[in-house]
């Protein structure tokens, strides 16, 4: 600290004699930025450049700042994330004994209001028919009071 108060910050003093030898310290043409290795080309005058973008001088931050808190750098990676998800629905029971009369009333409700599709009426009608015959058949083995 003496010696920069006497004016020798860029001077050195040689030996014992106090004669003062100008050191010339020569600019590198080129350096390499530390964060990724890129080459940076060194201009003839001002500053020496450290980083050759702010994206490597902000990473470089980032990555000293995390150092000192003590935690570790983490590398961000996107990347997408599929999940599964198995979900129970459970059924609709069926209607029971004379509940039956009422599901097919609504669905006839339905029919007949143009609710249900038309590519929809030709298993409807098929399973109509089936449920007819078997109908027919189930009366004629029971007593006659059901028909």
């Amino acid at each position: 600290m003496t010696d920069r108060k006497a004016g020798a910050s860029h001077d050195s003093l040689a030996g014992s004699s106090g004669a003062k030898v100008r050191e010339h310290r020569q600019r590198p043409d080129t350096i390499t930025c530390p964060w990724c290795g890129t080459t940076i080309p060194v201009k003839a005058r001002g500053r020496t450049p450290k980083w050759c973008s702010d994206t490597c001088r902000h990473r470089a931050w980032e990555q000293q700042r995390a150092a000192d808190s003590g935690r570790s750098a983490v590398q961000i990676v996107e990347r997408p994330v599929v999940v599964q998800r198995t979900t129970r629905i459970p059924a609709p029971n069926p209607p029971r004994g004379a509940d039956w009369a009422e599901a097919l009333a609504q669905l006839t409700r339905l029919v007949d209001s143009g609710r249900i599709y038309d590519r929809d009426l030709g298993p409807i009608a098929a399973a109509a028919v089936v449920l007819n015959q078997s109908l027919g058949r189930r009366l004629e083995r029971s007593p006659r009071r059901y028909r």
